[in-house]
């Protein structure tokens, strides 16, 4: 699996160092001034916009070069959305819930995502060990 994704971990960690501080000044930004819930609300629309523009992209061979920087923009946009996604849905939910009930909240946002993103890796492993890539 190493020589399917080897090549983009310079680009990972670029977003890593990179985008994802810009992504957290900007979608605080946002939290602190128009509130958490339009965070979320926006961040989950562009990851959402950024997964549609993917999926009906054409191919490199049908638009040459244009296809690379459309699909790089969309993963760096993705990568800041997930970050605001993920930090958005914690803060909005630490403040909608009462105190008694916020630990338990907050751990199961972060089971949930932690077990999503496994669950992910499993898929992968299995679609690539099949020889389906």
């Amino acid at each position: 699996m190493h020589e399917l994704f080897l090549y983009i971990l310079p680009l990972h960690i670029v977003q890593q160092y990179v985008f994802r501080p810009i992504s957290v000044l900007i979608f605080g930004w946002i939290g602190d001034t128009i509130g958490r819930k339009a965070t979320v609300i926006i961040t989950t629309f562009l990851m959402s916009l950024c997964c549609l523009i993917m999926a009906n992209l054409k191919t490199y061979a049908e638009i040459s070069i244009t296809a690379t920087f459309v699909v790089t923009a969309c993963r760096i946009a993705q990568g800041m959305s997930s970050m605001g996604e993920v930090v958005g849905a914690e803060l909005y939910l630490t403040e909608m819930t009462k105190i008694l009930q916020r630990y338990w909240v907050v751990a199961s946002l972060v089971v949930f995502v932690t077990l999503g993103a496994t669950v992910a890796l499993a898929v992968g492993t299995l679609v690539t060990s099949f020889g389906l890539d």
